[in-house]
């Protein structure tokens, strides 16, 4: 290992991998570790979320490398000047990261906060390149971390409690849900508080022969948190994702052999509406 180290690209390249794992590894896998709802709304598996920690991990330091080999190949002073400037693109990356924390709402302040944790990276690099070579080891620590004990983990590793569906309902009924995200009720309204039946027909109709429960108010702002909240009636708890596996109890699966039966029965309606168990896992949907 020390006579690896020796080797001035191979030392340059396990410093520029401690430097990642500081200014960009331990960021991004720490920001999608906790907002496991991103994986959620794009339908991710598990394979993929594996697949995207170990690009998180290995991407700066292969784009490095390969600038590196370049750089070799070119000869000269190529070398120590392209490793110095991408030291110093980490070093500004590792003050961007920590300014945003430290000084969220001071513009200024927080360039100078950047640009004097780039120049004590640079120097720290220049005169004890060892701490970031044992930052290095960070890097498979990190992904382990994502993929075993962040939220996100969940989503890989946790399996749904087994429910049992609805299978007899005393008094049959056509109910149509319609969630609609976000959306602007006072646009389609009139002064009096009114749907406007001009512009609005469909709507003033859907009024006129439902319940409107004006005064009517979701569990929170966030779609990850009162979408499962109707879907299961149940508040959720801090720290779940909007997910099968920590909502299994939900009106999919309430209703799941009722509709297998109705496919079975009428195929054609598959084209239009499906429900399945790999894609209710990943995230409360139904669609083809």
């Amino acid at each position: 290992m020390s006579s690896l180290l020796g080797r001035p690209t191979v030392r340059r390249l396990v410093v520029i991998a401690g430097l990642s794992a500081v200014a960009f590894t331990y960021p991004l896998l720490d920001l999608y570790g906790k907002n496991p709802e991103v994986f959620v709304a794009n339908r991710t598996g598990a394979g993929q979320i594996f697949i995207f920690a170990i690009g998180v991990a290995l991407i700066v330091p292969l784009l490095c490398w390969g600038i590196l080999a370049i750089a070799d190949a070119i000869g000269g002073r190529a070398p120590e000047i392209t490793y110095d400037v991408l030291v110093a693109l980490l070093g500004l990356a590792t003050g961007l990261v920590i300014s945003r924390q430290a000084l969220p709402d001071s513009t200024w302040m927080a360039i100078a906060l950047t640009l004097a944790v780039a120049a004590f990276v640079f120097w720290v690099v220049k005169t004890l390149d060892t701490v970031f070579i044992v930052a290095a080891v960070a890097v498979p620590v990190l992904v382990l971390m994502f993929l075993g004990t962040s939220a996100t983990a969940s989503l890989i590793w946790s399996e749904p409690e087994a429910v049992e569906p609805a299978s007899n309902v005393g008094s049959p009924s056509h109910i149509v849900m319609l969630q609609l995200d976000e959306f602007p009720v006072a646009s389609i309204m009139d002064t009096d508080g009114t749907i406007n039946e001009d512009l609005f027909p469909n709507f003033a109709r859907l009024a006129d022969t439902g319940t409107w429960y004006r005064n009517a108010l979701s569990t929170s702002i966030a779609t990850t948190q009162s979408v499962p909240a109707i879907l299961t009636g149940v508040r959720g708890e801090a720290g779940t994702s909007p997910s099968y596996v920590d909502h299994p109890d939900n009106l999919f699966t309430l209703i799941t052999d009722f509709l297998k039966a109705e496919l079975a029965r009428a195929p054609q309606l598959g084209a239009g509406f499906r429900i399945e168990r790999w894609r209710c896992r990943t995230a409360f949907s139904a669609g083809p």
